[in-house]
Order: structure tokens, then sequence, then C-alpha cells
């Protein structure tokens, strides 16, 4: 009956490999020999992925969400050792170790400074202490980056505060001798060397420039 289980259970391609057996358990003896591949290559593969597991764009949350992942499927392979002389608990301690360590590893350039705090802490916290200590700091670089644009905005206005244009023609701090206005020297007042042949005074222009800048532009 059980070979006749097994039998029905298989692929057909696999029908004339096993038609021969005597038992079902020489049957199932041939089968796993040549099928069973054990954890390791599974293990191999979950370490891996740990190993080059980075941030990149993730959240904290959605990064430490996915490595823990990882984490909880490699425990089904592995198994603690069960006593009562502390060795099990030395052995949690020093997997929580390695665990922080993948964690801090995979960070961005941008978690530097808390990431020095945190390896500078004795003893190491745990994981989950460490995606605690961690999350504020990504609070705090999201406050900056959506404030940057203000300071930039601000640095901005300070320069252009210093210089400012009116149709072409700049105010500076040369004061004309004949006009005594700031904007231009005497040898470059225009009312008395001549304007270019670019910019002939037009009535409006020309006396606003006379009474507003001392009839001049500076070259």
């Amino acid at each position: 009956m059980v070979i006749s289980w097994l039998f029905n259970s298989l692929v057909p391609d696999l029908h004339d490999n096993v038609a021969y057996a005597d038992t079902a358990q020489e049957m199932w003896a041939d089968l796993e020999e040549r099928f069973c591949q054990g954890n390791a290559p599974r293990v191999h593969e979950l370490k891996r992925d740990l190993a080059l597991m980075r941030q990149d764009r993730l959240s904290i949350a959605a990064y430490y969400t996915k490595m823990k992942g990882i984490w909880d499927t490699l425990s089904n392979y592995s198994t603690i050792p069960q006593c009562t002389c502390g060795i099990a608990k030395e052995f949690i301690l020093e997997r929580d170790k390695e665990k922080a360590h993948q964690f801090l590893m995979g960070l961005t350039d941008a978690f530097h400074m808390v990431r020095s705090q945190i390896l500078n802490t004795e003893p190491l916290p745990s994981p989950n202490k460490v995606y605690a200590l961690v999350t504020p700091e990504e609070k705090q670089l999201q406050v900056n980056a959506s404030q940057t644009p203000i300071i930039d905005a601000a640095a901005l206005h300070a320069t252009n505060a210093s210089s400012w244009t009116t149709r072409g023609i700049t105010k500076s701090k040369d004061r004309c001798a004949h006009y005594k206005k700031l904007g231009h020297t005497k040898n470059k007042c225009f009312a008395l060397v001549g304007y270019p042949p670019n910019l002939q005074p037009h009535r409006t222009f020309d006396h606003n420039i006379t009474q507003s800048y001392g009839g001049g532009h500076t070259a």
C-alpha cells in the first residue's frame, strides 16, 4: 500500500527509476539520496542577501523590515543550544550583535554620525534598540532637507539686495562730481561726454536718469 502511494505521488518520468524497488523504505532511500539537497544552499542564499543588502532609497522602517524578514527565515535553519549553563543566552547575544552590525553596515552615509555613536556604545544595543535610535535621525534629516530651499532663497535675496539693476543701469558707489549723485563718476557722465550709440536718451528715460542717477550710467 505504501509503495503504491509513493509510486503514484511521483511524476511519471520517475516511475521507471523506482519500479523495481522491493520495499517502501528502499524506494524512499533511493529518492532521498538523489533529490535531497539539504538546507545549505538556502542558508547560503539568505546570508548572501544579508551581506549585499543596502538601504539605498528605502526608509529606515522598510529597510529594517526587509532585513528582519531574512533574519527570521534564517532562524528556522538554526537551533539554539538547550542548556542551563548560560551558553544559550550568550549565543543569542552574539547573534543579536551580528544583526546590529549588519543593519548599521547597510545604512547610507547620511547616518554616519548616529552609526558612530551606536558603535561606541558598550554593550552594543540590540537590533530593535538600534532601529529605535536611528529612526529619530531619519526624521531630522527629512526636516533639514525641507528647510534647504528656504535657506537658499534667503541667501539669494541677501545677495541681490547688495546690488540691484534697473533697465540695464546698475547703481554703484561711484559719485559724480557734476551732479553730486551716486552711480557713476564725472568722466563717465553721459550728459557730459555724450551717450553711446546704443543708448540714445528718450525724454522720459533721460529725465529719470538726470533726476535719479545724475544723468549718467556706469560703463
